[in-house]
């Protein structure tokens, strides 16, 4: 299925980066599912791959420190916009720009 897909692509990712991967696939599912953290936003990621039974529907996943791997206390549902706007700075830091663009953002 395309979850599976999904999981064993984080997985295989976190190998070739040399980062740890603890997650279970229900833990990855529950975090997959849920709105982001930053921003609020309903999962709406497309994942699909070929010869499977239909698309699977979620949010990507940050990890708050990005010196550490994929463990579940390390872990948060994101949106590809935050995630990739958040990149390797810290939550704080990250936090910190969100309420700037929301002041001064227009």
């Amino acid at each position: 299925a395309s979850f599976n897909a999904l999981y064993s692509g984080y997985k295989y990712s976190a190998k070739v980066r040399d980062r740890v991967f603890e997650l279970t696939k229900t833990q990855f599912r529950i975090l997959t599912r849920q709105k982001c953290v930053y921003c609020g936003s309903e999962p709406k990621n497309v994942y699909h791959r070929k010869n499977t039974n239909g698309p699977y529907i979620c949010n990507g996943i940050d990890r708050v420190d990005n010196s550490v791997g994929y463990t579940k206390d390390n872990c948060v549902p994101c949106c590809k916009f935050c995630n990739r706007a958040k990149g390797i700075e810290t939550t704080k830091n990250f936090i910190a720009w969100l309420g700037r663009v929301r002041t001064f953002g227009g």
